[in-house]
């Protein structure tokens, strides 16, 4: 490793001749529709609206921190941030479905802060008031079957919300399995570990297998989310989206030895 500059042209020249379509047709064409969605002027007058769109947007970022990761070989670090892009967009479309859910989501935020309070976040004493106040009105909401305040705003697991909005089929490879290298697991310490000659080692250099993982997982999400947020705003971009899908399939099937 060098620190000449930021990134690792060796990768990025491997990564482009792994996936020249992706680079050269589908990322060019995803960025126009990205343009179209997320150009445009939105000032929506409700909560809801205004959430699906953040979320949308954050996963847009999602996906190219994921790129960048990934086309410099940093395939660990990629499936990383894909856990966290696929509970974005599976929550951003359970909540499009369900906007009677939408007040819930937004009460959990005072739990959030009180949780930080009593982590010691400091705060001026006319905050931490008004926190404790809203956290009190909320908390009965979020109390679990022993009567304490459950760890997220829903009831449902994530993998039942994924299932419920089609992305359950995803949820090991996109969600479970790299939460699992997220963490500090043993899995996460064996997958780095190899015996050679009763010697264990880790194995250094890139994960490009992940990182294709990762790449392949980010381009899935973001072109089913293209296509919930196009029919939930009602935003007439079809051809567009149905652009987006077909490069997912060719690039994806063209490759073979990704999990898509």
């Amino acid at each position: 490793m060098t620190f000449d500059a930021i990134g690792i042209p060796e990768e990025q020249r491997n990564c482009f001749e792994r996936h020249p379509y992706f680079f050269m047709r589908a990322v060019p064409r995803l960025n126009d529709a990205l343009v179209k969605v997320f150009g445009r002027p939105f000032a929506p007058g409700e909560n809801h609206p205004v959430i699906i769109f953040l979320l949308d947007q954050f996963a847009v970022e999602d996906f190219m921190e994921i790129l960048l990761l990934s086309g410099n070989g940093y395939g660990s670090a990629a499936l990383r941030l894909l856990r966290g892009m696929f509970e974005r967009v599976v929550h951003a479309r359970y909540l499009s479905r369900h906007p009677e859910e939408l007040q819930a989501f937004l009460d959990y935020d005072y739990v959030h802060q009180m949780r930080g309070l009593r982590h010691g976040v400091p705060l001026p004493d006319d905050q931490r008031e008004e926190v404790e106040r809203q956290y009190a009105r909320v908390k009965e909401q979020f109390l679990d079957s022993r009567g304490g305040v459950r760890g997220s705003w829903t009831r449902m697991d994530l993998r039942t919300m994924a299932e419920q909005v089609g992305l359950g089929d995803f949820y090991v490879t996109h969600f479970y399995w790299p939460t699992l290298k997220a963490h500090t697991t043993v899995m996460a310490l064996k997958v780095r570990l190899k015996d050679s000659e009763g010697k264990v080692t880790l194995i250094q250099g890139p994960q490009r297998s992940d990182a294709d993982l990762a790449l392949c997982g980010a381009h899935m999400l973001i072109a089913f989310m293209l296509e919930d947020h196009n029919d939930h705003f009602a935003l007439a971009l079809d051809e567009e989206i149905a652009v987006v899908k077909g490069d997912f399939t060719t690039c994806w099937d063209r490759e073979p030895g990704v999990l898509a």
